[in-house]
C-alpha cells in the first residue's frame, strides 16, 4: 500500500453521533472517527473542547506489537506516534495482508473512534451537527 494514500495530513472527522449524554451542565458530547490530522482541526476550532479515545482495548494490542510504551492516546503527540505504527504496520503487510485488512487498515482508512466533549456554545456543536448530518 502506497503510504501516500493514507492521509496523513488531510483531517478526516467523519461517522459523527450526537449523544448528548453528558453528565456536566452546559456540555455536550459527539462520537465520531478521527485520524491526527481532523484531532488536530478539532483542537484548533475549540482549544478547549475534551478529546477521549474509545479503543483502549485496541491499544493493548498495538503495544503488545511495538515499542510505543502508553502514550497519551488522548493527546495529538500519543495519537500521532499510534497512527504511524498501524501505517507503517499497514505499508508493512500489503493490501493483501489480513491483518492490514482487517484492524489496521480500517482505522487508517476511516480513522479511530472518538468522543469529543465540548460546551454547547463551542463552535464545534454546529460545525458537527452540519457534518454528522451529510456523514452519519
Amino acid at each position: 500500500m502506497d503510504r501516500n494514500l493514507l492521509s496523513e495530513t488531510d483531517p478526516l472527522v467523519e461517522c459523527i453521533h450526537h449523544l448528548n449524554n453528558l453528565c456536566t451542565v452546559g456540555w455536550t458530547n459527539f462520537h465520531m472517527r478521527l485520524n491526527p490530522a481532523g484531532m488536530a482541526l478539532i483542537k484548533e476550532i475549540d482549544p478547549m473542547a475534551k478529546v477521549f479515545n474509545m479503543y483502549d482495548h485496541f491499544t493493548a494490542l498495538a503495544m503488545a506489537r511495538s515499542a510505543l510504551g502508553y502514550p497519551n492516546f488522548d493527546s495529538l503527540k500519543g495519537f500521532q506516534k499510534l497512527w504511524d505504527y498501524c501505517a507503517d504496520m499497514v505499508e508493512a503487510e500489503g493490501e493483501d495482508g489480513f491483518r492490514a485488512q482487517s484492524t489496521f487498515g480500517g482505522l487508517i482508512s476511516h480513522g479511530f473512534p472518538y468522543e469529543v466533549d465540548c460546551s454547547n456554545d463551542s463552535p464545534l456543536v454546529g460545525w458537527f451537527l452540519v457534518l454528522g448530518e451529510r456523514n452519519g
